[in-house]
């Protein structure tokens, strides 16, 4: 099922979960997410979940299971008018199932939608599920591994092949 804002997919063991836009309502159960993953990256996802008026693009969405509970969430922040800085979470319970990369590929999509060329993924010391999705992926990525924290801008490009998302 698709509509403009809602989306079902199977992950990979087959489970289903809907993808939808990131509301007010789903602040705490977001909160949990990061806890969960011990995410420090709450302002960014604050940002990208405001719906106030004016301000820099950005989007935020969740994936809900069967059950209606949270099972990811990804949102991106414009940083200028080429680069949105991304962040996201998978529940635990969730995780190798490609709900990230698929998650990644929604807000690569809805940042190129508004213009933007470019998503950055700050990743911390001990991101390593991060960085492995990041590196199979198969998106287009530059990492610069010269900070503390490594830095990976994935390009979006809607012109290359594998960019279809269900």
């Amino acid at each position: 099922m698709t509509t403009a804002s809602r989306t079902a997919v199977a992950l990979r063991d087959g489970r289903p979960v809907t993808i939808t836009p990131a509301g007010a309502a789903d602040a705490a159960e977001i909160a949990r997410l990061l806890d969960a993953v011990a995410d420090p990256r709450r302002d960014t996802f604050a940002a990208a979940t405001d719906r106030s008026p004016g301000g820099p693009a950005r989007g935020a969405i969740v994936a809900r299971d069967d059950h209606a509970a949270i099972a990811g969430a990804a949102g991106w922040v414009a940083l200028d008018e080429r680069v949105a800085e991304c962040v996201g979470a998978v529940d635990p319970g969730a995780t190798e199932q490609g709900l990230g990369t698929l998650l990644l590929r929604r807000c690569a999509e809805q940042a190129g939608a508004a213009g933007l060329r470019v998503l950055r993924v700050h990743l911390h010391p001990g991101a390593r599920a991060t960085a492995a999705m990041l590196r199979d992926s198969g998106l287009h990525t530059s990492w610069d591994l010269d900070h503390p924290v490594a830095i990976v801008d994935v390009v979006i490009d809607a012109g290359r092949p594998g960019w279809a998302t269900p």
